[in-house]
């Protein structure tokens, strides 16, 4: 308390010194009738100051550490996503070559499950057909 003390009474901390108060002709602080008290009410200043400064420093410190458990948990949550997703991909491919197996054992052709960002067709034309001539009709009526 004396070095808060100590610095209010040199104007520290934005608190007004002890001369402050002679000065500019105010009352002296409650109860405040010699400089020992007026230097001991401005030290409470500071350190009442000095308290709000470590409660915000706190209050950083267990937003900072709320947003890394946040992130931890989102983190967590896309890997299980992930790896569920993988898991299920394993299980779709086990189980088609499980049916495909068994489709040719009863003689049905089943062509392999095609692999992942293939073409989901095998049978890929070679170019569009050509277009309809302009008197060609289609067979329906219009109007």
């Amino acid at each position: 308390a004396t070095a808060s003390a100590a610095a209010a009474a040199d104007g520290g901390a934005g608190a007004p010194s002890a001369s402050h108060f002679d000065r500019h002709g105010d009352a002296a602080p409650p109860g405040g009738d010699g400089s020992e008290r007026t230097t001991a009410y401005m030290g409470a200043l500071a350190e009442m100051r000095g308290h709000g400064a470590e409660e915000r420093a706190r209050r950083q410190r267990a937003r900072e550490e709320l947003v890394r458990d946040l992130e931890a948990q989102v983190a967590a949550k896309e890997e299980r996503r992930a790896r569920e997703r993988a898991e299920a991909e394993a299980r779709r491919s086990e189980e088609y070559e499980e049916w495909r197996r068994y489709q040719q054992s009863e003689g049905n052709f089943v062509p392999p499950r095609a692999a992942a960002g293939a073409a989901a067709s095998p049978v890929v034309p070679a170019q569009a057909p050509p277009p309809l001539p302009e008197a060609q009709h289609t067979g329906t009526r219009t109007g």
